[in-house]
C-alpha cells in the first residue's frame, strides 16, 4: 500500500492531535503537584460554570477577538481571558 503525501499529512496531523490530548490529560497517581501541597501555594475559588466554559489565554489581539467571537456565537459560555497586558482587559 502507497501512501500518499494527503495520507501522510493526515497521519502527522493525529499524531500532534494525540501528543497535545495526552499531555492535556490529568495524572493518573492522584497526586498534587509539589506547588500546591509545599509552600503554602493557595488555588483561587472558581464559581461553578452554568455552562461551557472558555479560557483563552494570551494572544494579544487575536486573543481578544477569539473571546470576543466565541461570546457572540456562544453567548451562553462563559468566557475568561487571560492576558498579561492590561491594554486588552
Amino acid at each position: 500500500m502507497a501512501l500518499s503525501r494527503r495520507d501522510i499529512l493526515k497521519l502527522g496531523g493525529l499524531a500532534a492531535a494525540g501528543a497535545v490530548v495526552g499531555g492535556c490529560s490529568a495524572s493518573s497517581s492522584g497526586t498534587k503537584p509539589k506547588s500546591l501541597t509545599q509552600g503554602g501555594v493557595r488555588m483561587a475559588p472558581v464559581p461553578k460554570a452554568k455552562g461551557p466554559r472558555v479560557v483563552v489565554v494570551g494572544g494579544g489581539w487575536s486573543g481578544l477577538s477569539i473571546a470576543k467571537y466565541v461570546k457572540k456565537y456562544a453567548p451562553e459560555a462563559d468566557v475568561v481571558l487571560v492576558e498579561r497586558r492590561s491594554s486588552f482587559m
